[in-house]
């Protein structure tokens, strides 16, 4: 992805310790193979998502062009409620909010932030849907997190929670530049 992305939750207090204890194992009781069953869904949410996000008013790129900054902040609000929605989980809010030129946006655990500097930018649609997206599956990883079964690949789920711990995404930023891709901006506390 070319945009860098902030992700930090408010509290770690309502992490599970072991999100294995608060999840059914019937996955594994009858055979099922969970990580299999996850990428299905994955791969059925992209499809929905490739159908359902050009039928949104306003992210055409003419269209695009002609709105203003709070027009496009409603076109990529719809996103966020369609992907949402495709996820199955709550919509977050997306807002504006001033941020180096580098990085495109963030989620904080509340809501999707994007860089207020490059909505009245001839940046085009595909970089802020494409923000909207992957920002917006940190808030399912975060929702997954937050209720335990919501996705059954528990190891899967439990490697979110880790990931997202005070600091412990600081290593995979370290590795990020040598496969190519920008680190994660993390704002101080």
């Amino acid at each position: 992805m070319s945009s860098s992305d902030t992700f930090e939750l408010d509290t770690t207090d309502d992490i599970p310790e072991s999100l294995e204890e608060n999840t059914s194992e019937i996955g594994t009781e009858v055979g099922i193979d969970t990580h299999t069953d996850f990428e299905l869904e994955t791969e059925l949410q992209v499809q929905d998502a490739v159908d359902s996000l050009p039928q949104i008013e306003g992210l055409n790129p003419q269209a695009w062009q002609a709105l203003d900054a709070a027009g496009r902040m409603e076109a990529l609000q719809n996103a966020e409620n369609c992907m949402a929605e495709i996820q199955g989980r709550p919509a977050v809010e997306v807002v504006s909010e001033e941020m180096d030129s580098t990085t495109f946006g963030g989620y904080n655990g509340q809501h999707i932030s994007l860089n207020s500097g490059h909505l009245d930018s001839d940046m085009p649609v595909e970089e802020f849907v494409d923000t909207i997206v992957h920002e917006g599956r940190h808030a399912y990883q975060d929702h997954a997190v937050q209720n335990p079964g919501f996705v059954t690949d528990t190891a899967l789920v439990n490697e979110w929670a880790s990931n997202m711990m005070p600091g412990n995404c600081i290593l995979l930023n370290l590795l990020k530049p040598m496969l190519g891709i920008m680190p994660t901006v993390l704002p101080m506390p």
